[in-house]
């Protein structure tokens, strides 16, 4: 980590939690593939509890993230899992 993101991470560590990681580029698309998930709720009239624990939703809701985890991988993308979401597990082919 560079002297200058340390001291950004201290500043805004005042006001709220913040992560720093070495591999931004994996971490925003893992961020913009949990994005495909809101997305696909958000077409919706249901709450994201429903649309999540509907069964046949289900199916869908993996695939469209595989379907991005798949293409950063294609592109080199490490990957870097964010909060409590590592999504990156779905890519293996495992249901989930």
């Amino acid at each position: 980590m560079t002297d200058r993101l340390a001291r950004i991470r201290r500043i805004l560590s005042v006001m709220m939690p913040v992560e720093a990681t070495p591999n931004i580029h994996g971490y925003l698309w893992l961020k913009q593939i949990y994005c495909v998930l809101l997305s696909a709720q958000a077409v919706t009239d249901e709450t994201m509890a429903d649309v999540y624990a509907d069964p046949r939703r289900q199916a869908l809701l993996v695939a469209l993230v595989r379907e991005g985890v798949r293409v950063a991988q294609a592109a080199g993308v490490r990957l870097e899992g964010f909060d409590r979401y590592d999504l990156k597990v779905l890519a293996d082919g495992t249901d989930a």
